[in-house]
């Protein structure tokens, strides 16, 4: 998942909590340095080029190992 960490209309914390619950990886967007040093998750620094997304989200991807499978009432309350 790519979240924006200043997300204009917030509730960052709850996306990235919730995607936790549920072991969905997460890259934080974010033109804040210090974000890098507070979070352990993969961290798009703007402004980003393609092929930097591409290189972060394939290193994000060979370190997931399994198929995350939502339960079916969180799939359809996302949808």
């Amino acid at each position: 998942m790519l979240l924006d960490y200043h997300l204009r209309a917030g509730g960052v914390g709850e996306v990235a909590r919730r995607a936790g619950e549920f072991g969905i990886p997460l890259t934080w967007i974010t033109r804040d340095h210090a974000i890098v040093e507070i979070y352990s998750h993969a961290v798009l620094l703007k402004p980003f080029r393609i092929d930097r997304v591409s290189k972060v989200l394939t290193g994000v991807r060979s370190s997931v190992r399994r198929v995350i499978r939502l339960p079916r009432q969180a799939a359809m309350a996302a949808s």
